[in-house]
């Protein structure tokens, strides 16, 4: 234990290779770290460590809990935006690796939350904001946090070489960030999951949170600028960016 213990703090510290794989089995950190214990797991993502590099058998780091029935470091690797679709050379569903219900009912929301982020990413109608909405709201926010798989999606598009993934994640964002059901869950998770991601030098979803909180502080102005017109409210929004520069 202590020599792995060593291992994956070697690992951490140096942040660069942190998806170096083994020469035995081709584990990276993320593999031995999910095998040992919840806590080792979340300091090997906070590194910004991919999810999803599989090992000499086909197998992604996920898989290891999803069959140990260890759903706390299950629902930190769904958060994190694992694929639950992959984690073996067959690609079983996580239905058939695990009989925790705990487990069963996490893979379940965040599939149906996949399902949902990719409709709209496709078509980011205002029908398809709405429906993924609701699989936020459907989520069991005590057995894990659907807002942090969210933006690590939604990062991870942001970041992307297509162009129409990254104008229809940004789209989405906003849509979630400005509504009040959703905006403080999302800003919240959002704020830790870009921490990871700009270990990783994504720093796409840092500045949407930044363009969110700029846009809501315009907004908190405008409503109390309401005996105002709307291009004076917007004058004395940019006057006060200005400054505070």
């Amino acid at each position: 234990m202590n020599e792995i213990k060593d291992y994956l703090k070697q690992a951490i510290s140096n942040k660069e290779n942190i998806d170096s794989q083994e020469p035995t089995f081709n584990n990276t950190p993320l593999h031995i770290a999910a095998e040992e214990s919840l806590e080792l797991t979340r300091q090997v993502l906070q590194t910004g460590s991919a999810t999803d590099i599989r090992n000499s058998f086909g197998e992604t780091a996920i898989l290891s809990p999803a069959i140990k029935g260890d759903a706390k470091t299950f629902a930190l690797l769904t958060e994190a935006g694992a694929n639950l679709r992959k984690t073996n050379d067959v690609n079983e569903p996580i239905r058939n690796l695990t009989s925790n219900n705990a487990i069963i009912d996490i893979s379940k929301q965040s599939n149906a939350l996949d399902k949902s982020y990719k409709n709209a990413r496709k078509n980011p109608i205002k029908t398809n904001q709405e429906q993924l909405k609701e699989s936020l709201s459907e989520s069991n926010g005590e057995l894990w946090n659907p807002y942090k798989r969210l933006a690590s999606k939604i990062g991870n598009d942001a970041n992307s070489s297509n162009q129409l993934a990254r104008t229809n994640a940004k789209i989405i964002f906003r849509a979630i960030s400005s509504d009040p059901l959703h905006r403080e869950q999302m800003l919240e998770a959002s704020e830790e999951v870009s921490k990871r991601q700009q270990n990783q030098g994504n720093k796409a979803l840092s500045f949407l949170i930044e363009n969110s909180k700029s846009n809501s502080q315009w907004r908190a102005l405008f409503n109390r600028k309401t005996s105002q017109s709307h291009v004076q409210a917007l004058q004395e929004s940019t006057n006060s960016a200005t400054i505070s520069k």
